[in-house]
This record gives structure tokens, C-alpha cells and sequence, in this order.
């Protein structure tokens, strides 16, 4: 599959801190002759691309190595699929997962509204989290879900403060429900913010056009017409 039908998205990134260095190993392996894993990847319509779930590393490597192509392991499924698969995948990785990690891949299930339902042992169990952390966790989001308020919304998500700490339920982690319920709280302070979020969504999906070619000419364009509304929107204020 060529690099550029891979599509990243952020909910199947499952590390919170991507290592650039490990990516250059990998790349450096392929240089020598080596052949890595394929990737996995979900696709829930025909067409070319699909949905990266699992090789983040792998797939940068390539991109270092200069390679157009990847292999890759294509199942059928949306971006559920995809999110669900990658939350188990860093704990059976090569490049050992930190304990945020494991964190981040099992609040992605507890704050889901059909997953959070699962026992804390299946959660562990599909995400390598310790069991006592993912119970800390679910102790820690049903205190964010009961306190609510507006004052607890801000730039990064819904942030809650205990026993000294200050922790961040971010947008891009929560249901559709803790989504809609966050942004009626939100002031305006937080447009920026997504402002900026819609920026880089239109910038990569230039960056795409432009790998799809000559077919995606007129697409190209309606995302550059729809980037420069949005320099208008901002500029009026």
C-alpha cells in the first residue's frame, strides 16, 4: 500500500510521546536489508485507504527510508475497529510501552460509553494496564463526570484536581456525549484552541490531495477554498 493511503488518526495513537529516535533504528534496519512486520490498518469502504491502527513506528521508518510503499495488514472496520485494536497493540510492542501509555489506552475504554461498561479485569486484560491503575482511573472519571461545571473545562479538556494533582480529560479522548457536554461549557476562550485544530485538519488534507494527484484535483480545491474561509472567519473576528 503506498504511505500516503495510510491515515493517521489521532484517536489510534495509543503513545502519548511518539519516539522519533526508534523510528530512525527502524529505518536504518530497513536500509540494511531488513524487513519489519506489516502494519495494521482498518478500512470500512473500497478504496484505497485505511485507517492505521498499529505501526506508527514502522510507518514513519519507512517515510525516513524514502520508501513509497508499506505492507500492510488490511481488516475490515471503521474508526471504532481501529481505536479498539490499538488500544491493545503497545503492550505486546517491541519498544515498551511507559505507564502513560498503558494509562492513556485504558482511559481510552473506561471513557468510551459502550467499553466503559466492560470489567476492569477485560480492560486490563486487552490493555496491558496494571489492574489497579485502570480502577484509579475509573475512580478518577467518575469523579470527573459527577463534579462537572463549567470552571473545570479548559484548552486541553476537562481537567480535575486531586490530592494535589491536576489531571486533563482531553476532547480528543472522550464520547460524543462528553464531547457535546464540553462545549457547552466552554467559554470562548477555548476557540482558539480548536481553531487551531481546524487549521491543521484542512492543512493535511491538502497534503493528501496533493499525494492522491491529478484525481483529487477538484478536492484539493474545495479544501483550499474551505482554508481560506476560515483565514476570513478568523480575521473577522
Amino acid at each position: 500500500m503506498r504511505l500516503c493511503d495510510l491515515v493517521l488518526h489521532p484517536q489510534c495513537q495509543m503513545r502519548v510521546a511518539f519516539s522519533e529516535q526508534y523510528a530512525a533504528e527502524l529505518a536504518d534496519y530497513l536500509d540494511g536489508g531488513g524487513r519489519l512486520p506489516p502494519v495494521t490498518a482498518f478500512r470500512d469502504l473500497p478504496g484505497p485507504r485505511a485507517l492505521l491502527a498499529d505501526g506508527f513506528h514502522r510507518r514513519r521508518a519507512h517515510e525516513i527510508a524514502g520508501r513509497r510503499t508499506i505492507e500492510v495488514d488490511v481488516r475490515a472496520g471503521d474508526l471504532r475497529a481501529a481505536i479498539l485494536f490499538a488500544t491493545g497493540c503497545n503492550a505486546k510492542s517491541p519498544l515498551r510501552p511507559a505507564l502513560e501509555d498503558f494509562k492513556k489506552a485504558a482511559w481510552t475504554l473506561l471513557s468510551d460509553a459502550e467499553w466503559g461498561r466492560w470489567s476492569l479485569r477485560e480492560i486490563a486484560r486487552r490493555t496491558g494496564c496494571r489492574r489497579d491503575v485502570v480502577s484509579q482511573l475509573k475512580d478518577l472519571l467518575d469523579e470527573q463526570l459527577s463534579s462537572g461545571g463549567p470552571g473545570q473545562i479548559g484548552l486541553d479538556g476537562v481537567t480535575v484536581q486531586r490530592g494535589g494533582t491536576t489531571y486533563t480529560m482531553r476532547f480528543r479522548d472522550m464520547n460524543p456525549d462528553q464531547q457535546r457536554r464540553a462545549a457547552r461549557d466552554a467559554d470562548a476562550g477555548h476557540r482558539g484552541d480548536w481553531g487551531r485544530s481546524l487549521r491543521e485538519i484542512l492543512t493535511e488534507a491538502e497534503r493528501l490531495c496533493r499525494c492522491l494527484g491529478s484525481t483529487h484535483v477538484m478536492v484539493r480545491e474545495y479544501v483550499q477554498e474551505a482554508a481560506a474561509e476560515l483565514r476570513r472567519v478568523e480575521r473577522a473576528g
